[in-house]
């Protein structure tokens, strides 16, 4: 298992109503689609660029005229269990946007909003299907969208349900442009059918999507089996190892995918660090981290971020040391990534991490996609060389890397032997039977690939050079 780190309250989507949208639905719509934007992309342009954004994109007559449209479809869902608001209407908490194109050939998915509070419930996907199964019944092949190339975890959650990068397109941003990507499903055969250079053109905006895959039974699980804090194996003990040999006493410290906040703490704790800052994609787990700091007594000394996946939102050379600990595999873009780490870095900094990769750049073995399929997660895995790569691209030196494959080959072994033993009807009574059968399945077939070599857990460490 890599770092696991949503929590996520008990939404069942059996409450959720679907309708296409009404003309009477604009205003709610057109507010409803504005938070949601503004939740996600704030922290990307200033005030009034975000304000004259949303009027352009977002406007009730905008919502209206897209609603008439008889090539348009905008299908609402909304929670039933809630109280009905003015109107009379159940609140909206997601929905999804999609147009044919004139010759019923291709459907454009414009967007999928979902609200925060029901981001990883599956509602994000329940949209998903509802879209391909109306191209389904317009007889429509494909079915395309663009997703800001920054939103790493909109990209990963299309690239598993089956979409395929086939081009990009440029958007005007503040006051300079940037680009999305151009993604593609063919319903036939699941894969793209249009080549790199793929014209296609829109003016959508971005698409905030950002599906939550941790829920908080995969937290209660992994805490259970790692300990209070810690969603990645090792516990303390691989943190210290991660940072053998550095000095971390009176630094400040960012903690990429920091989850429920352990890691973060610990390095204050432990290694003296005058501040550290946790960063996280989900607010529920920062929250539990902000919970975590108070109750014992370090609120002061450390901070806990939450923002969308995308450009770190911090200032250059804000911090000497950036950590991470088996985070990054969920990140596609890894010469972006080590751009961002770098420019945050302050010039002599050290970045010091742990990641899980794969040995090879290759076509994975039938052995890897089984597991990969196991743990129905977005791993966009990279080999420690392609690794190794990037960081050197981004301008790092001392670039080293540790192989920690033959140490948590004999630790996962005994993680299964747990899980099947002694730890079974602890962690049974937390999270359930059926979700420990699974996991120990997912287990099982790790296992498999750790001891083939291909699964290579690793330790990256470099500087950014002083000159």
């Amino acid at each position: 298992m890599s770092s696991r780190r949503g929590a996520v309250a008990e939404r069942p989507l059996a409450k959720i109503r679907y309708r296409k949208a009404e003309g009477m639905d604009a205003d709610r719509l057109a507010t409803f689609a504005a938070r949601v934007f503004r939740d996600t992309f704030a922290h990307t342009a200033t005030v009034e660029d975000m304000d004259r954004y949303v009027d352009e994109s977002y406007g009730p007559g905008l919502q209206a005229a897209e609603i008439a449209d008889p090539r348009t479809t905008i299908l609402l869902a909304e929670d039933r269990s809630a109280p009905v608001e003015a109107g009379g209407q159940h609140p909206i908490v997601g929905f999804a946007h999609h147009r044919e194109d004139e010759e019923g050939e291709l459907v454009e998915l414009q967007r999928i909003y979902v609200d925060r509070i029901w981001q990883g419930t599956g509602l994000a996907k329940a949209l998903l299907d509802e879209v391909l199964g109306a191209a389904g019944r317009l007889a429509a092949r494909r079915v395309w969208l663009n997703v800001w190339h920054r939103n790493d975890r909109a990209i990963a959650f299309y690239v598993k349900q089956g979409f395929r990068k086939t081009g990009r397109m440029e958007f005007e941003w503040g006051d300079g442009k940037e680009f999305g990507h151009v993604m593609e499903f063919d319903r036939l055969t699941g894969t793209p059918s249009l080549p790199e250079t793929s014209p296609l053109r829109s003016k959508s905006p971005p698409m905030p999507h950002d599906e939550a895959e941790y829920d908080d039974t995969a937290i209660r699980f992994l805490e259970a089996l790692w300990g209070d804090g810690y969603l990645s194996p090792g516990g303390p003990d691989e943190v210290d190892r991660v940072v053998e040999g550095l000095s971390l006493k009176g630094k400040t410290i960012l903690d990429i995918g920091c989850g429920s906040g352990g890691i973060t703490l610990h390095l204050v704790e432990r290694h003296c660090a005058a501040h550290a800052t946790g960063f996280d994609v989900e607010q529920p787990v920062i929250e539990t981290a902000r919970r975590r700091a108070a109750a014992r007594g370090l609120a002061g000394r450390v901070s806990f971020i939450q923002a969308p996946p995308g450009s770190l939102p911090f200032a250059d050379h804000s911090f000497d040391v950036v950590f991470s600990k088996d985070a990054l595999l969920h990140v596609p873009d890894k010469d972006g990534l080590f751009a961002e780490i770098f420019r945050v870095l302050k010039p002599g900094g050290v970045f010091a991490a742990s990641n899980w990769m794969i040995s090879h750049d290759g076509e994975p073995s039938p052995e890897m996609k089984a597991y990969i399929a196991a743990e129905g997660l977005s791993f966009a895995m990279a080999s420690p060389s392609r690794y190794a790569q990037a960081m050197r691209r981004a301008g790092f030196a001392n670039v080293t890397v540790r192989d920690r494959n033959p140490w948590y080959r004999d630790v996962a072994r005994g993680e299964l032997e747990r899980l099947k033993g002694p730890l079974y009807p602890t962690v049974a009574a937390v999270v359930g039977a059926a979700y420990v059968d699974k996991n120990i399945r997912t287990w099982e077939a790790m296992q498999k690939v750790l001891d083939s070599g291909e699964h290579r857990p690793t330790h990256l460490r470099g500087r950014k050079p002083v000159g």
